[in-house]
């Protein structure tokens, strides 16, 4: 996928983009780019796939621990040129034994991101993010869409990126156990971390509720108040009027009473 297909800030909002909503974005980038008149471009964009579950989470591990995944694609150049030159054993060892905790390190927090985006994670997801993690070794394109955070589905290593894997299985295997029990537990605490957001989620959604009844009924009492003051003002002022006509009228009445008294 080449940059000018949207621009690289496109594509990466395009695959920062929920699984659920890939597919109404890469649209709507596709229509932009019909109408700019980049039909080249559109047609690019309008191929691509919605990532997996699994290279999704990896996209996002991409933007969020970058330092990480340049650390291992590091690694995987020295390794290589190790293996080439018939480098020393025990610098070998130390670099296979290094990319492997940065491996599990990072498929800790890729499953961690499947749990965060409501997808359980399980043995086969895990299998995938391992198997992903360890093909950017020998695959040009996939380390590409990992560094950029563009991955579309899950790959499988082959050659070198395959000679990695056993050693690091069996090194592996030692804590295995205790890993995988450490799993369950940050497992379980995700879990009771969603449940007590979405009763939190709930609870501010009614109190949002409430407060827009509460500001209606405040909005309608305060419209009645300044009618009532209205009309109050109209009536104090009809009462102005009346005692004023009341005390011309009497003013009057006197002096017509005085008139009849000095005729007498």
């Amino acid at each position: 996928m080449s940059e000018r297909a949207g621009g690289g800030k496109d594509l990466d909002e395009l695959f920062a983009a929920e699984p659920s909503s890939f597919v109404a974005v890469r649209d709507a980038l596709v229509r932009r780019l019909r109408e700019a008149g980049d039909r080249e471009a559109a047609a690019e964009v309008a191929k691509l796939r919605k990532p997996t579950a699994v290279a999704w989470a990896l996209n996002q591990l991409s933007r969020r621990e970058r330092g990480q995944v340049e650390a291992l694609l590091r690694l995987d150049d020295r390794i290589r040129e190790l293996m080439q030159s018939g480098g020393r054993g025990t610098d070998l060892r130390k670099a296979t034994d290094e990319r492997r905790e940065i491996v599990r390190g990072l498929a800790r927090l890729a499953s961690a991101l499947l749990a965060g985006a409501g997808h359980k994670p399980t043995s086969a997801s895990g299998d995938k993010i391992f198997e992903t993690l360890q093909a950017v070794a020998t695959d040009a394109e996939a380390r590409d869409a990992l560094r950029l955070g563009r991955l579309s589905g899950d790959i499988r290593p082959s050659g070198f990126g395959e000679s990695l894997m056993a050693p690091a299985a069996a090194a592996g295997a030692e804590g295995a156990g205790a890993e995988a029990k450490e799993a369950r537990q940050q497992l379980e605490q995700l879990a009771e971390a969603r449940r007590t957001a979405r009763q939190r989620a709930e609870e501010a959604e009614e109190l949002r509720r409430t407060a827009e009844r509460l500001a209606r009924e405040a909005a309608e009492a305060e419209r009645r108040a300044a009618r009532a003051r209205k009309e109050a003002d109209r009536a104090a002022a009809d009462q102005q009027r009346a005692s004023a006509a009341a005390e011309e009228a009497t003013a009057t009445l006197t002096k017509l009473e005085g008139q009849i008294d000095r005729g007498r």
